[in-house]
C-alpha cells in the first residue's frame, strides 16, 4: 500500500515559512498539508535542530516498534522542565522513567479497571440527573465541560478518596488553566525561554504552586485512607519505603500526580466523539438500539463493555477523526536510517499520527464520520491507527480513557437524546491534544421508554 521509505524532501526556504505559519493556525491542519503537498517523509531545519516527519507505516514501524530503543521522548519534552519539572513519567527517561512507571502500572492494570466501574456509574448517573432538571429550562449542555468535570470526580475518588466537592471543582479549575497554557505553548513556532518572567509563565507557575498545595493538603488528610486502600496514592506513598532502586521520592510522588492528572482531564475523546454523534443522526439511533438491546434499562457492568460494539466503534472513529496524541515525537540517540534517508544522532523524529489517521490511502473518505471502518479491527494495517501511542511508553491510560468512553455513552444515550444548538460547528484549538472548542453545546431531550 505504502512502497518503501524514500529518501525525504527537504522543507527549505518559503516552503517551510508556509508550513510555520500554518503551524501558528492549526498544526494538525499544517502537517496534512506538508505531507500531502511534498511526500511520506519530510525533513527540516528548526530552531537549531534537525526533524524528519513520516507517514511511511515501515518508518513508523522502526522508530516505534524495531528499534525504539535508540529514540527516546527528547528535548521537545525536557524543555517544559521549567513548568512541570522532570521528576515524573512524561518527563523522565530510562532507568527513572521505568521505576516512576512500575509503581502505578497496577493502577491500569485490565485486572484492576473493574473497580472503576462502581464509580462511572455512580457519577454518571448524578450528571444525567442534573441533565434532567436543567433540559425543563431549554438551555444547551456543554456536552464537553460536563464530562471533563465528571472524570475529575470519579478520579478523585479513585486515586485519593472521597473529597469536598469546593476542592474537585477547585482542582478542575487549576486543571483547565494548566492545560491551556502548556498545550497552547506546544506549538508556538518561536517560544520565549520558560526562565523569562512573562506573564503567562508567572501565572503558569502560580497555578502549579496552588495544585501542588491542594495535593500536598490531600496527601495529609488522606494518605492514611490511601494506603489502607492501596489505590493509586496508596501504592505512590508504599513507594517512598521501598528499597531505594524501587523508591519514589516525595517530590517525584507530587510530580507524578500532577502529569497524571494533566493528562487525565485533557478528554478530548468524549468531546468529539458527542460531536460527531450529534452530527450522525444514523449513527446515534444504532447505538440507542443496542444500548437497548444489551442493557435496556440497567447501568453497564464490566462484562457489558465488549457487547457495545457499535458505541466502541463510534469511539475509536471519533478518535480518528481528532486523536488524542496527534505528534509522537522521539528523538534519535545513535545514527539510523529511515528507508534511504539517513538519520543523524539527535534528530527528532516526527510520527503524525493525525496525518496517519486522515491518509486516503488508509482511511477512504478520511474526513466523513464513518464508525463502521472499525467493525473488522483485523482488516485495520498495523500502526495505521494509534490514539494513544505506540511501543514502550504509548500512554498507561488508553484502557481505562476507551472504559470510561464507552460507559458514558452508552448512559447517556439510555437516557437522553440530543441535537448540537444550531450553527455550531466544532473547531479543533491549536493544542498539543486538540479538544472542541465551544464545549459541544446541546439540547437533551429525555429518551421516550
Amino acid at each position: 500500500m505504502t512502497g518503501p521509505a524514500r529518501a525525504a524532501f527537504r522543507l527549505e526556504g518559503w516552503r517551510k515559512l508556509e508550513f510555520l505559519r500554518r503551524m501558528a493556525g492549526n498544526a494538525q491542519a499544517a502537517f496534512r498539508w506538508m505531507h500531502a503537498t511534498y511526500g511520506k517523509t519530510i525533513a527540516m531545519h528548526i530552531r537549531g535542530g534537525e526533524y524528519v516527519s513520516t507517514i511511511e507505516l515501515s518508518s513508523v514501524q522502526r522508530v516505534l516498534k524495531d528499534n525504539h530503543q535508540n529514540y527516546s521522548k527528547g528535548t521537545q519534552y525536557t524543555e517544559f522542565e521549567p513548568l512541570w519539572g522532570k521528576e515524573n513519567l512524561l518527563a523522565s527517561h530510562g532507568n527513572v522513567w521505568a521505576r516512576h512507571r512500575r509503581v502505578v502500572a497496577a493502577e491500569f492494570h485490565p485486572g484492576h479497571l473493574a473497580h472503576y466501574q462502581p464509580l462511572i456509574i455512580h457519577h454518571t448517573r448524578a450528571l444525567l440527573d442534573s441533565y434532567a432538571q436543567g433540559s425543563r429550562t431549554g438551555k444547551s449542555f456543554p456536552l464537553y465541560d460536563g464530562v471533563r468535570s465528571l472524570i475529575t470526580r470519579i478520579l478523585c475518588d479513585k486515586w485519593f478518596g472521597v473529597l469536598p466537592d469546593s476542592d474537585v471543582q477547585h482542582m478542575g479549575g487549576l486543571l483547565t488553566e494548566l492545560t491551556d497554557i502548556a498545550g497552547a505553548r506546544a506549538f508556538v513556532p518561536i517560544k520565549l525561554p520558560l526562565w523569562l518572567p512573562t506573564p503567562t509563565h508567572v501565572r503558569y507557575r502560580r497555578l502549579l504552586d496552588e495544585l501542588q498545595a491542594l495535593l500536598a493538603r490531600i496527601l495529609h488528610e488522606h494518605g492514611a485512607e490511601a494506603q489502607a486502600r492501596m489505590n493509586l496514592l496508596g501504592q505512590m506513598l508504599a513507594a517512598q519505603n521501598a528499597e531505594p532502586q524501587h523508591a519514589m521520592t516525595g517530590q517525584e510522588l507530587l510530580g507524578n500526580l500532577v502529569v497524571l492528572l494533566l493528562a487525565a482531564y485533557e478528554t478530548p475523546t468524549l468531546g468529539w466523539t458527542l460531536y460527531f454523534l450529534g452530527k450522525s443522526p444514523h449513527a446515534a439511533e444504532r447505538i440507542q438500539a443496542e444500548v437497548q438491546q444489551v442493557l435496556g434499562e440497567r447501568a453497564p457492568e464490566m462484562e457489558d463493555l465488549p457487547r457495545l460494539r457499535y458505541v466502541r466503534m463510534c469511539v475509536d472513529e471519533g478518535m480518528r477523526m481528532f486523536t488524542v496524541s496527534p505528534l509522537l515525537i522521539r528523538q534519535a540517540l545513535a545514527p539510523d536510517a529511515l528507508g534511504a534517508h539517513p538519520i543523524e544522532a539527535g534528530t527528532h523524529v516526527v510520527v503524525p499520527s493525525c496525518v496517519l489517521h486522515q491518509d486516503p490511502e488508509l482511511w477512504p473518505q478520511p474526513h466523513e464520520f464513518q464508525p463502521e471502518r472499525f467493525a473488522d479491527p483485523a482488516s485495520i494495517p498495523p500502526l495505521s491507527f494509534m490514539p494513544f501511542g505506540k511501543g514502550a511508553r504509548e500512554c498507561i491510560g488508553s484502557a481505562l480513557a476507551r472504559q470510561f468512553s464507552t460507559a458514558i455513552v452508552a448512559m447517556l444515550f439510555q437516557r437522553y437524546t440530543y441535537t448540537l444548538e444550531p450553527g455550531y460547528e466544532a473547531r479543533p484549538n491549536n493544542k498539543f491534544t486538540p479538544y472542541p472548542l465551544g464545549s459541544v453545546p446541546a439540547y437533551l431531550q429525555p429518551r421516550a421508554a
